[in-house]
């Protein structure tokens, strides 16, 4: 007969649950005045959690910042990679999912895509490396399926970054510009089609 695993203790489920409003704070602090408005004290304060208590799972500030940047990276890729499960049978559907699904996340949460944005250009020289590897590893993963779902010789041979940039590049290069308020009129539906339309021409054999 199997043996159950032990159902969460009472202090697990209280320190996620306190991880969990801090994130929230961070964020919304984040969203409203950028980095600079993140102090342990207004996290404290909002949150109703102690600065002993955050300083003890996050330490200072920056690893405050370090794990909302982680959180949102991790919302990012769980959407992202469950949208091209969902939808990427062929390769045609798989390629078109990475971009729908890559734009339809930001559109949805611009908030979040700010910070994402303007936290990744903050990180420091010694953990910049430590975030290209992450990054890279999900790019391999992400674009990885499609080799699974691809017919011999259906898509080019590309690898890595390369792969990444021929797909998403476009998409980032769009969402960035909107982000940043420079195409207030764009029209959201017919970007993902036309983005996604492309992104298949870009990879697909001849």
């Amino acid at each position: 007969m199997p043996v159950k695993a032990p159902a969460a203790s009472r202090r697990t489920v209280d320190t996620r649950a306190r991880r969990q409003r801090v994130m929230k704070v961070v964020a919304e602090l984040q969203r409203d005045g950028g980095s600079e408005a993140v102090t342990l004290a207004r996290v404290s304060e909002a949150s109703g959690v102690s600065i002993g208590s955050i300083y003890h799972q996050f330490g200072d500030k920056d690893g405050l910042l370090d794990a909302s940047f982680e959180a949102l990276i991790a919302d990012y890729r769980t959407h992202l990679l469950a949208f091209v499960k969902r939808e990427g049978r062929t390769a045609r559907q798989y390629v078109r999912a990475v971009v729908t699904g890559h734009l339809t996340w930001v559109f949805e949460h611009p908030d979040e895509a700010r910070t994402l944005f303007r936290k990744r250009r903050e990180v420091p020289p010694e953990r910049d490396a430590a975030v290209r590897r992450s990054t890279g590893a999900f790019g391999a993963e992400l674009l990885g399926g499609l080799r699974k779902v691809a017919r011999a010789g259906e898509v080019v041979p590309l690898e890595g970054a390369l792969a990444a940039a021929v797909v998403l590049g476009p998409a980032h290069e769009i969402s960035r510009q909107w982000l940043e308020g420079r195409l207030p009129d764009l029209e959201q539906d017919e970007a993902i089609r036309s983005l996604a339309d492309a992104a298949w021409r870009a990879v697909k054999a001849d």
